[in-house]
């Protein structure tokens, strides 16, 4: 069957994803930025470096990427299918930048923050278009800070003082605006990895730990209709939650509703602690969780426990 073209939601979030790897590989001091070329037909997560030029861009606007002036086509696609670590080395190694691999610390709190942006978005993509928007604007008709994301905030007087990654800019460029369907939720600091509310409190839960996400497309060599528990699991009891659904074949019950289902259901939880009743849909969640153990490495993890063991025990109960 053929897979649907990727969402807006889901391209926004492989591209934080990717830009999380491509923060550990590429060479030279840079921060990141969105620029928009082209009178705005662009619309570009981009590095720049310290001297305000930019140095990579990843169009969200279509598939490409830009890099040493060479273009590397279908990279949303190749990282839905084959994990965003997977389309950072191969548009890195492409257009040939260096890059080591050997460094695993190397703006390890930037790739972080990258992270726990591209879950946000993740977690909230079923209420809309949800979004890390930058706060300093850089396109053809206007340059300077956001102010109309930054006003619906109470700022912290702390990021008003921090120091510009360049002289082109301001503070502001270090801000990102976390919205959906364009209503500011959140501001988060990429200098400092702070996340606060529109009361400037806190964001609940940002420096939780977050879970592995599973791949958007799954490999088209692996058909749906082989259903295997994996060699191994990063949690011990990852493996007796699973087995609830080894009987069950989420991708016959529930079809195409299956990924949108599972992610619902598991946004839901998170933020309410509540499952549904129906049974096929809670067996669904768990199964999706299965496969993405399948494609995703060090899922499950022990933050992702406590979720399985609240389908399981759902399971269980709804079957007694």
């Amino acid at each position: 069957m053929k897979q649907p073209p990727l969402t807006e939601n889901e391209i926004h979030f492989l591209s934080w994803e990717v830009m999380s790897h491509v923060l550990e590989l590429f060479d030279g001091d840079v921060y990141i930025g969105d620029l928009h070329p082209g009178g705005g037909t662009y619309d570009c997560l981009s590095l720049i470096n310290s001297d305000g030029q930019p140095q990579y861009f990843m169009n969200r606007n279509g598939q490409s990427a830009l890099c040493n002036e060479e273009v590397v086509s279908g990279i949303w696609d190749r990282a839905a299918r084959k994990g965003p670590r997977e389309a950072a080395l191969h548009i890195l190694s492409e257009t040939n930048s260096g890059f080591d691999l050997g460094d695993e610390n190397i703006r390890k709190e930037l790739r972080e923050t990258c992270r726990r942006i591209a879950f946000w978005i993740y977690r909230h993509k079923s209420k809309g278009e949800a979004r890390a928007v930058s706060c300093w604007i850089d396109d053809t008709y206007y340059v300077g800070p956001a102010v109309g994301l930054l006003e619906k905030v109470s700022i912290p007087d702390s990021w008003k003082v921090l120091t510009p990654p360049c002289s082109q800019v301001d503070w502001a460029a270090w801000v990102y605006a976390l919205t959906i369907n364009e209503e500011v939720q959140a501001l988060v600091n990429l200098k400092t990895d702070e996340a606060i509310t529109a009361s400037g409190e806190p964001l609940a839960d940002w420096d939780k730990k977050r879970p592995a996400l599973p791949l958007l497309r799954p490999p088209a060599n692996d058909p749906k209709s082989i259903i295997a528990m994996p060699i191994s699991m990063p949690h011990p009891d990852a493996g007796k939650y699973f087995s609830k659904v080894a009987k069950f074949n989420g991708y016959e019950v529930l079809g195409e509703d299956l990924a949108p289902t599972a992610n619902a259901i598991a946004e839901h939880w998170h933020e309410t602690g509540e499952l549904p009743t129906e049974i096929d849909q809670v067996k669904g969640a768990l199964f999706f969780a299965w496969r993405s153990a399948r494609f995703t490495d060090g899922y499950p993890s022990d933050s992702d426990m406590p979720y399985l063991k609240a389908l399981a025990d759902a399971i269980d109960a709804l079957e007694a």
